[in-house]
């Protein structure tokens, strides 16, 4: 069973992941708005760290669940 101290250190893990997520979605979009070629590999870099951060914070979470 987890503990209170542990149930608000997730809930505190999923708002940043959710706030990050969020400013990473917003600068994907400025660069499919930009005016200016934007090169392919800048979208593939963004993408890339949605994956990472969302793999990353999932497995911080799920080893915190897992280890109580």
């Amino acid at each position: 069973m987890l503990h209170e101290g542990q149930i608000a250190v997730i809930g505190a893990g999923l708002e940043l992941h959710a706030i990050v997520r969020q400013r990473l979605a917003i600068e994907l979009q400025a660069l499919k708005d930009a005016s200016v070629p934007v090169p392919a590999a800048l979208f593939e870099q963004a993408q890339r760290a949605l994956d990472d951060l969302s793999d990353g914070l999932q497995g911080v979470l799920l080893s915190g669940i897992e280890a109580h």
